[in-house]
């Protein structure tokens, strides 16, 4: 089924209030050392790898010169015919010159994090752009020939009302994108935002205005002719991205960079967090992982019920572990019958969560692994730890 790389570029321009990842601000005499560290980081751990797929992801890849972002690509390509290249872009970053070079160096596509279309919202979240820099970022990627643009959007954001959401649809629908990411605003206790919505400075969006952005928003998609493949992914035929689609099936990857995470079979493993530290160590000769884990049969069967839900096709019996494929199609069998049959699909080799069902997902998940876990061997279920997301 093929590896993919991930290659995690911590650098942004400034933090954005919301944000819990691992990113840094930059620091542009550390771009030309942390590229090289990602190089030779590859060349030990994976020498001789063609990967399946290859994603960019921050952070933001292209705070990088366009020349040493394409140098990266270049490398880890391998010459990997047919390969789906991946970049994440912020549109202040973006240039047509750094577009033209990342295409002649393989890109196939670019994820541009524009997340609303309102310019008091842009101020919220802290974001560098304007709605003019982010039409003018994705017009950019369009004419250096791209293949396919992602766009990202935020929903249930404080002070988010209905027109405001559907302004922001309306601009970003009317650039007729490929694919379309759109996410709720989850936030760590520990962010800005999380601690102004805390002390009151701002107001945060009732659950019932998310759940009907997050309607309006399938429905909108679903007019301007893209297929709702994942809880919040949409894509026009042809454009779905394979790399995540990797991700929600359980195919192994290896993560590069500072931060990235690794999984192969059972294994799951990550490299320190700190850039300095991560190109400190690489360039000593040591290894960069900071932490592995092991999984259990069972937490690997758990996961793929949970990553298999999170998308249209479901959990396909036949494609689980052959000792636990009959007990968990004997739970679902038990267990959907008794859910809102609105949210629910169940079929003859899998189950799955209809449109409207995606918006309550996650507790819907949990009480079906709860059922799993009652339902399935022993031998499968009791070696195994919590359960969490990849």
């Amino acid at each position: 089924m093929g590896t993919g790389i991930y290659v995690h570029v911590p650098f942004c321009r400034s933090i954005c209030p919301y944000c819990d990842f691992t990113v840094a601000l930059s620091d542009p005499a550390q771009f030309g050392a942390l590229a090289s560290a990602i190089l030779q980081e590859a060349e030990l751990r994976a020498p001789n790898l063609v990967p399946s797929t290859l994603y960019f992801g921050g952070g933001t890849p292209t705070e990088l010169p366009g020349e040493l972002l394409s140098r990266l690509v270049r490398g880890l390509a391998r010459a990997a015919a047919g390969l789906e290249v991946t970049v994440e872009a912020n549109p202040e970053s973006v240039t047509a010159e750094g577009m033209r070079r990342l295409r002649e160096a393989g890109v196939t596509r670019v994820s541009l994090g524009v997340q609303s279309a309102d310019p008091g919202l842009l101020r919220t979240l802290g974001r560098g752009h304007t709605l003019e820099g982010a039409r003018d970022a994705y017009r950019a990627i369009r004419e250096a020939g791209i293949p396919t643009v992602n766009v990202d959007l935020m929903f249930g954001l404080p002070g988010q009302d209905p027109s405001r959401w559907e302004a922001s649809l309306d601009e970003l629908l009317s650039w007729e994108p490929d694919h379309l990411s759109a996410y709720a605003l989850e936030l760590n206790p520990a962010v800005p935002m999380a601690r102004a919505l805390a002390s009151g400075r701002l107001r945060a969006l009732p659950d019932e205005a998310g759940e009907a952005q997050y309607s309006r928003l399938c429905a909108r998609a679903r007019a301007a002719g893209l297929e709702h493949y994942e809880v919040s992914n949409f894509a026009r035929p042809g454009a779905r991205s394979e790399h995540n689609q990797a991700y929600w099936s359980g195919r192994a990857y290896v993560g590069l960079g500072p931060g990235a995470h690794s999984f192969r079979e059972s294994e799951r493993a990550w490299n320190v967090r700190r850039y300095r530290e991560y190109i400190r160590r690489i360039q000593s000769g040591e290894s960069a992982l900071e932490g592995r884990e092991d999984l259990s049969a069972g937490q690997r069967l758990l996961e793929r019920i949970f990553l298999g839900l999170r998308t249209a096709s479901g959990v396909v019996f036949g494609e689980l572990p052959s000792g636990d494929r009959e007990a968990v199609a004997e739970a679902a069998r038990a267990w959907a019958p008794r859910q809102n049959l609105e949210w629910v699909a169940l079929g003859a080799d899998r189950m799955s969560f209809t449109e409207a069902g995606f918006w309550y997902s996650q507790g819907l998940t949990a009480d079906f692994i709860a059922g799993v876990e009652t339902a399935a061997p022993p031998t499968s279920i009791s070696t195994g730890g919590s359960f969490r997301e990849n």
